[in-house]
């Protein structure tokens, strides 16, 4: 299982999950001017380029995202990483890592940045390490003058040619038993990254299950009344499953955040870009996903929640709110008794 014998010319994938942060600097004013809070999000950087961000948190010193984004490393940059194992290759200048800058959203002005840490990117990954921010290198771009707090990030390799394990399959079984945790990170997000790759230039569409609410409580507590479940959705797209959620154990109002990207053929992207009337969007033939919610139990088979179909807009959505529906009768996702958002 060493990944270091023999050639080492070849592109890993890495994933890298910011699960939340801490006591970070407040810097926006209440009514009496006093600095109480922020709306803090992260920008992930790799050799300069932003790779993503997460989303902003509004009113909070201490966010969770638990947003989890993927890059390819190329074949020089992830020979560093197979052979600096060590301590020591880790924190030389050379060593491939990620820069992580958090900020402060603000309307109307300029994002006030929060702080910095540089994240070395190890071979064996890291689970959920705290790190301290900083305020960077006086006249550097993203130097701050002040800062305060911790972000909490974790690293895998979920990709390698070249090792005689597949890394993929260990990430995702990793994260699949960690899924029925509240803080744990996106399910199957990681196949993102290799999809984009071997499909650069191919149409895609992107879809991001930010939350649910007011879901049908199909679990009994010890007096046997339904109280609660725990919800998790399953994305389809032509009747093919494009990605699942992680669960949220004990609720009824569900945070995910989680994203996944579709690959679209030329003939679907026409559709969509001429199909930007409501009218358009609501034909059975308007390119969409099915999004179908279920109650996670175990022992026995999940029960269905709800569906709801969402038309792809070619000018996008922003944070839609869509009612679930029972589905068609006689459907494979079809259930008797529905309610939520």
């Amino acid at each position: 299982n060493n990944p270091t014998e023999g050639p080492l010319s070849a592109e890993i994938d890495v994933a890298i999950t910011l699960h939340k942060a801490t006591n970070l600097l407040a810097k926006d004013r209440n009514m009496m001017g006093k600095h109480t809070t922020s709306d803090p999000y992260v920008k992930v950087f790799y050799n300069g380029d932003s790779i993503g961000k997460t989303f902003f948190k509004k009113k909070t010193l201490a966010p969770v995202w638990n947003q989890t984004l993927e890059h390819v490393i190329d074949e020089d940059e992830a020979g560093l990483i197979r052979n600096g194992q060590d301590a020591y290759s880790l924190t030389r200048p050379n060593h491939p890592s990620f820069l992580l800058v958090l900020y402060d959203h603000d309307n109307g002005s300029a994002d006030d940045i929060l702080g910095q840490v540089t994240i070395p990117i190890a071979y064996k990954g890291s689970e959920r390490e705290w790190c301290k921010l900083e305020t960077g290198e006086p006249k550097s771009k993203y130097y701050c003058k002040k800062t305060s707090g911790e972000i909490q990030v974790s690293i895998k390799i979920t990709s390698d040619p070249l090792s005689h394990t597949v890394r993929v399959h260990d990430a995702k079984k990793k994260i699949s038993e960690s899924a029925f945790d509240d803080e744990s990170s996106d399910d199957e997000s990681l196949d993102f990254g290799k999809k984009k790759r071997q499909s650069d230039d191919a149409p895609k569409a992107t879809i991001v299950l930010h939350q649910a609410a007011n879901l049908l409580a199909l679990d009994c507590n010890i007096v046997g009344k339904h109280t609660t479940s725990d919800p998790y959705a399953l994305v389809f797209y032509k009747g093919e499953k494009v990605g699942k959620t992680p669960v949220k154990k004990k609720t009824l109002n569900p945070e995910w955040n989680s994203g996944f990207e579709q690959v679209v053929s030329d003939e679907e992207a026409e559709l969509i870009k001429k199909g930007q009337d409501a009218y358009s969007m609501k034909q059975p033939g308007h390119p969409s996903f099915l999004l179908v919610l279920f109650d996670h139990d175990n022992g026995s088979s999940d029960d269905v929640l709800g569906v709801v179909t969402v038309p792809i807009s070619y000018n996008g959505i922003e944070n839609q709110w869509y009612t679930l529906e029972r589905g068609k009768p006689n459907s494979k996702y079809h259930c008797k008794k529905t309610q939520g958002e």
